[in-house]
């Protein structure tokens, strides 16, 4: 059998295995794959919808919503991607710590939630009848089911990134307590990285929550909820959001505090010269503890985007 050269990158290794993963890594098959989310979320409202003018499946606006569940469902799949690598990220700043939990068994437990939390939603919103817009057309809760839990589950990398996160602090605070002197810039470089990672995590939650609720608004037009339920639900998840958020940034600026002031102690004689200032006011700048405010004010933008999205759709709802 032929056999390609070989390229100075390592491009092609023996095997199909290795042919796929290379063709994986290609940034225009990344951009194709990213299509078949879109086309699946589309299809799953308009395979077998008949040809009945008055099924709601067959309006304008409700083949504009499957293409928007699409590709909500492209946005899902690709910030779970993300988070993963996430989780290679925080794993590689402590290669040799071992989790409390195994992690294997938080992606276990993650997906154990996100199944509890997603049949809990389904539950909620009991049988989808009565819409204005005509009948619905076969298996239309099902479908939605289906949405629902493919949402849920594709937080499961950005909720076991939080975890890791959240267990790499604490090991930072024991490895700050140990020793300091030695490996300051060590703890200076992973409490940035952490906090890269914690931001890039809360981003990824942020948009997919944002993304719910504009799917959200868009079924609740059709099944004629008031648009006050979405407001509601984007204020819901924005509180489950910040719950989230809140503790990651709090211990993170704990241990970036701790670290700052090992490095530059309050000085015996209670009198701090210009060069400690000096000093101590650049190292909180870099590590991030001294932001300003536009930071802080985008910060909160992020945190609570899906209360935003829910607010601004009910803005267009009630426009003249």
């Amino acid at each position: 059998m032929a056999k390609h050269p070989a390229t100075p990158g390592g491009w092609h290794r023996e095997g199909w295995p290795s042919l796929i993963a290379s063709w994986l890594r290609s940034p225009a098959a990344r951009s194709l794959l990213v299509l078949l989310p879109i086309v699946a979320g589309f299809a799953l409202f308009q395979v077998g919808k008949g040809n009945n003018p008055l099924l709601l499946a067959n309006l304008d606006s409700f083949n504009a919503w499957s293409v928007w569940v699409g590709c909500t469902f492209a946005i899902w799949i690709a910030l779970g991607v993300r988070s993963l690598s996430l989780v290679g990220t925080v794993r590689a700043l402590f290669p040799t710590a071992v989790p409390a939990i195994p992690q294997p068994v938080m992606f276990a437990l993650a997906a154990v939630y996100a199944v509890a939390i997603g049949s809990i939603l389904v539950a909620a919103c009991g049988s989808l009848t009565n819409p204005y817009y005509g009948p619905l057309e076969a298996h239309f809760d099902a479908r939605v089911k289906v949405v629902v839990f493919v949402g849920v589950i594709a937080t499961v990398p950005s909720v076991v990134a939080l975890w890791l996160i959240a267990e790499a602090l604490q090991w930072t605070q024991d490895l700050l307590q140990i020793n300091t002197s030695d490996s300051a810039g060590q703890r200076f470089d992973e409490l940035r990285t952490l906090w890269g990672c914690s931001m890039a995590t809360l981003g990824a939650l942020s948009l997919a929550l944002s993304a719910a609720v504009v799917v959200v608004a868009g079924l609740s037009k059709f099944l004629g909820f008031q648009s006050q339920d979405v407001v509601l639900i984007g204020a819901l998840l924005a509180a489950v959001f910040v719950a989230v958020y809140i503790p990651t940034f709090l211990a993170w600026r704990s241990r970036a505090r701790q670290l700052v002031d090992a490095v530059y102690p309050t000085p015996q004689t209670g009198k701090p010269d210009e060069g400690w200032i000096e000093g101590r006011a650049r190292m909180m700048q870099l590590i991030g503890l001294d932001v300003g405010l536009p930071t802080r004010l985008s910060n909160a933008v992020v945190a609570l985007a899906p209360f935003e999205v829910a607010v601004l759709t009910w803005w267009l709802a009630h426009k003249p």
